[in-house]
C-alpha cells in the first residue's frame, strides 16, 4: 500500500510542477487601463516626387498628330522640368513635319506624321523615377524611337549625374558596364 501511496504522491507532484511550469511559461495578460488614452490621427504628407496626376495633349493638324500624357508632381520643379521637356519635343516635331502642311509638296494624309510620348513610373523607397518613351514619325523611313528619363528625390529636386557622382566622367565609367548589360539582353 506504501508504493500506491508513494506513486499517488510522485503523481501528485509530477502534475502541480505541470501546472506551475505552465503558468510560468505562459505570456502574461497586462491588466487593461482603465482611462482611455486619446488617440491621434496622422495625415501622411504626399512626398514631392509623388504624382498628382496625368496630364495629356491630343492635337491633330493636317498630316500631324499629337499623343502625350505626361504626370504633374507634387514637386513645382520637376513638374518645369518635365513640362519643358514635353514642350521643347512638340516644338520639334511642328518644326520637323512643317513640310506636311505645305500644299506645294505632296500632301502628308491621315495624320501620317506623328508625335506620341508616354511614361511609366518607377518607385523606390529613395526617389521616384520616370522614364519617358516617345516615338515620332517625321516622314523618313521608319519612326524614331527614344526616351527621356528624371529621377526626382523625395524632397521634389530633379536628380542629375552630378548629384549622384562627384565626378561626372568616373560616375559615367562606373554605370556604362551596368548599361550595357542591359542593352544586350
Amino acid at each position: 500500500m506504501n508504493i500506491i501511496k508513494k506513486n499517488w504522491s510522485i503523481i501528485i507532484i509530477v502534475i502541480l510542477l505541470g501546472v506551475i511550469l505552465y503558468l510560468y511559461a505562459s505570456p502574461k495578460k497586462e491588466v487593461a487601463e482603465t482611462q482611455k488614452t486619446p488617440t491621434q490621427t496622422t495625415v501622411k504628407t504626399p512626398e514631392l516626387s509623388e504624382k498628382i496626376k496625368n496630364e495629356t495633349i491630343k492635337e491633330t493638324y493636317t498630316g500631324q498628330t499629337i499623343n502625350i500624357t505626361y504626370p504633374t508632381l507634387n514637386s513645382t520643379e520637376a513638374t518645369k522640368a518635365i513640362k519643358k521637356y514635353i514642350d521643347e519635343e512638340i516644338s520639334i516635331f511642328k518644326e520637323n513635319t512643317d513640310w506636311g502642311v505645305d500644299t506645294g509638296i505632296s500632301p502628308v494624309e491621315n495624320s501620317d506624321l506623328f508625335l506620341t510620348i508616354d511614361y511609366r513610373e518607377e518607385k523606390s523607397s529613395h526617389i521616384h523615377t520616370y522614364v519617358f518613351i516617345e516615338e515620332t514619325y517625321t516622314g523618313g523611313a521608319h519612326p524614331l524611337h527614344m526616351s527621356k528619363t528624371f529621377s526626382v528625390s523625395r524632397s521634389g529636386k530633379v536628380l542629375s549625374v552630378t548629384d549622384l557622382f562627384t565626378n561626372e566622367k568616373d560616375g559615367l565609367f562606373t554605370i556604362a558596364p551596368f548599361v550595357q548589360k542591359e542593352l544586350s539582353s
